[in-house]
């Protein structure tokens, strides 16, 4: 969530809370329906990969891009849902940005022997956490990488960023916007995505 600190520092631990729980909620709900395997909650943000051996899931750049599409919709319902209560301004706020990236990676447990946790670690995922804090600075929600663009197909619209080099990398790697699904995006989008490609 973009901005959320501020945002808790007002609301106080309950509001924070009120606030927080049923968007976490929802993300949840979204994710699961796109066959994500939920990771971890880190704060305000959710941690969710494709594709262990527990959750075969076949296309999962194209289930990864659909559940990005899929929450952005489900926030603006949550906001919607919300909009006649005492907590209207605050969800009114919430904002979100999402980092995607596709490659190989550590699947298992992973811990102590007092804590284990099920999950990935890799270049891929250190990848993804950057695009999404990316997002900043390109003022865009939904950020993929170039690998992600490429299995995931022509069945959405994608605004060309270029080439970045994130902290912690030694290549440059290209980036793109995930605009929406091909059919849902306006002919004034498209055409800007294009022009600005170009």
């Amino acid at each position: 969530l973009a901005g959320f600190t501020s945002l808790s520092e007002k609301l106080g631990p309950q509001g924070t809370r009120d606030v927080l729980n049923p968007y976490l909620e929802m993300m949840s709900s979204t994710l699961h329906r796109h066959r994500a395997l939920i990771n971890k909650f880190m704060g305000d943000g959710v941690f969710a990969f494709f594709n262990p051996p527990i959750l075969p899931c076949p296309n999962h750049e194209a289930a990864a891009c659909d559940a990005a599409l899929a929450c952005q919709q489900s926030l603006k319902e949550l906001i919607q849902k919300y909009s006649r209560t005492p907590l209207a301004e605050s969800f009114k706020q919430l904002s979100m940005r999402i980092g995607i990236a596709t490659g190989q990676v550590f699947v298992g447990d992973y811990g102590s022997e007092n804590k284990l946790d099920y999950t990935c670690m890799g270049d891929t995922v250190n990848l993804a956490a950057r695009l999404e804090s990316v997002n900043k600075q390109f003022a865009t929600q939904i950020m993929i990488d170039g690998a992600t663009k490429h299995a995931a197909g022509d069945n959405y619209v994608y605004r060309k960023l270029g080439l970045i080099q994130v902290k912690g990398q030694t290549r440059s790697i290209p980036v793109f916007e995930l605009l929406g699904w091909k059919d849902q995006v306006s002919p004034e989008n498209l055409s800007y995505a294009t022009v600005f490609s170009d």
